[in-house]
């Protein structure tokens, strides 16, 4: 079952931009389906890594997100899955009782 809100969705006219043959009576015809997302699923065998340094905070994150399309009967066909392999670099910093700081995010 599909959660009526998701902070991540995109319509097949939205995605005709990106690919023209989605909007025009190919996968879910219009207007009529959608490509949803999904994220968060852990890599078999890959475990988040985060170390302390003088310097900053460092992190590895491991992960993937899945896209797929709503048909009009409500059918989800995958469309993709992404892999993610990120180093985070974190530099917390406190000034006058508040908590700041910057992130870095490479790939």
């Amino acid at each position: 079952q599909l959660p009526r809100r998701f902070p991540l969705q995109l319509t097949t006219k939205s995605m005709g931009v990106f690919s023209p043959q989605v909007g025009t009576g190919g996968v879910g015809h219009g207007d009529t389906g959608g490509i949803w997302g999904r994220t968060g699923h852990r890599r078999d065998g890959m475990q988040p890594l985060l170390s302390c340094r003088p310097d900053a905070l460092h992190g590895a994150l491991f992960a993937s997100a899945e896209a797929f399309v709503v048909l009009p009967n409500a059918t989800r066909v995958p469309a993709f899955l992404l892999n993610i392999d990120a180093e985070v670099t974190g530099k917390p910093t406190i000034t006058r009782n508040r908590l700041g700081g910057t992130v870095r995010l490479a790939g």
